[in-house]
């Protein structure tokens, strides 16, 4: 194991993140949609160019994978109440209501890697159209080759 992946040389990397980048978002929804939308699909890499200057690419990008994985773990866990709320949260700098106005999800980029983050390569069920309908975009975008 190389000298920038150690565990111990990931823990400035994720302060730094949690402290320089997460803290600014208003809510740990908005904090999975970040990192989701900072992740390269194809790659399975994240980038920040703050982190990796300050460190590398690789250590950056695991910090970012272990941020993603512990406030998704924390929004699994939440209670319905809990969750309604940060949904509010993050909607209302949006200006529109939560739940019922589905239409500013269309050209939502951040959405949009959301939705194909929740697809498991592994699986045989395709659940992109049922994503896409929920959120009221409507046409799943065609795969490139």
């Amino acid at each position: 194991m190389s000298y920038a992946t150690r565990n111990i040389d990931l823990e400035p990397a994720i302060t730094d993140l949690r402290s320089r980048t997460l803290s600014r978002l208003p809510c740990d929804f908005s904090r999975l949609v970040y990192l989701a939308s900072s992740r390269d699909l194809s790659s399975g890499r994240y980038s920040h160019d703050g982190l990796a200057f300050h460190f590398s690419e690789t250590v950056a990008s695991k910090a970012m994978a272990a941020c993603h994985t512990e406030i998704f773990d924390r929004l699994l866990f939440c209670s319905l109440e809990e969750l309604i709320a940060e949904l509010r949260a993050i909607s209302s700098p949006l200006r529109f209501s939560c739940p019922t106005s589905r239409s500013p999800w269309r050209s939502c980029r951040h959405a949009r890697s959301l939705l194909f983050a929740t697809n498991n390569p592994h699986s045989n069920t395709d659940h992109s159209a049922d994503n896409f309908s929920v959120l009221g975009i409507g046409e799943v975008p065609k795969a490139t080759a």
